[in-house]
């Protein structure tokens, strides 16, 4: 599937009314159980527009810990897919449904229409620790703090509307929120990768015949990749597992389109 930015705009803006008009809100927390896909991306900005937080739930974690997950984050409706079943902590809602959103205006969402006023101090999202060390505790991350980290990535990734942005972390792992935020800070293009590319041979392949410019790896995934793989890579950021953010800057010419893709294999 491949969206424009106009498409993901109305889809959303749809979505977002939804919930708006279910009350959601600015202070209200939204589950989102969408593995990486386009749709992910469509649900959660319908609940960034609508001003709730969005709490990723991974579908394929464990049916325990996806409630855990809902129930500690206070999260009241939840946004998922076809084909998807998911506790019923909270009422699920298909963003693939196209009979949900029929008659819903697909126009931009401002304060007006949200049940209150945005502010920067207003969550943007919850993530949850591994709970490696314990119990897992949800970081709630506000939109004042999104705004700092989109400036920061712009101008230290040197992104532009040519880039080609992999998309390649789990929903239930911050550094998505880093991938989207690296392509749609400058209208670049976001590249989905399949649901069974985590790695090694699979994702050096995929990097290559997607052409992708900007990559955010972890070291562990790193190290699967044969570094001749990395040849259309200009900038190569690796974080996680301990390790800082690091990045390389290859060079190359600007130029491109401004979309949304979902990587196939091929």
């Amino acid at each position: 599937m491949e969206l424009s930015y106009g498409e993901l705009d109305e889809w959303s803006n749809r979505w977002a009314r939804v919930l708006i008009g279910r009350g959601v809100g600015p202070g209200v927390v939204v589950g989102v159980g969408v593995s990486r896909s386009v749709e992910l991306v469509v649900a959660v900005w319908a609940v960034v527009k609508s001003g709730a937080a969005f709490v990723p739930v991974d579908p394929g974690l464990p049916e325990v810990r996806v409630r855990e997950l809902l129930v500690d984050s206070g999260a009241v409706v939840g946004l998922s897919v076809s084909g998807v079943v998911l506790p019923s902590v909270v009422e699920w809602l298909r963003v693939d449904d196209p009979g949900v959103v029929v008659g819903v205006s697909g126009v931009g969402v401002s304060d007006g229409d949200r049940v209150r006023r945005l502010w920067v101090g207003d969550a943007a999202y919850v993530m949850y620790t591994s709970g490696s060390s314990g119990r897992p505790k949800g970081v709630v991350v506000t939109h004042g703090g999104l705004a700092n980290l989109v400036e920061e990535v712009r101008v230290r990734f040197g992104l532009w509307s040519g880039c080609r942005v992999s998309h390649v972390a789990s929903p239930s792992f911050d550094a998505s929120v880093y991938e989207w935020l690296m392509a749609f800070s400058v209208g670049a293009r976001l590249v989905v990768a399949p649901p069974g590319v985590f790695g090694g041979a699979a994702l050096g392949e995929w990097l290559a015949v997607e052409g992708v410019t900007h990559c955010f790896v972890t070291p562990s995934v790193l190290a699967t990749v044969e570094s001749g793989a990395l040849g259309s890579v200009r900038v190569l950021v690796v974080a996680g597992g301990g390790v800082g953010g690091r990045s390389w800057w290859r060079g190359g010419r600007r130029g491109g389109s401004c979309s949304m893709r979902m990587g196939r294999r091929r």
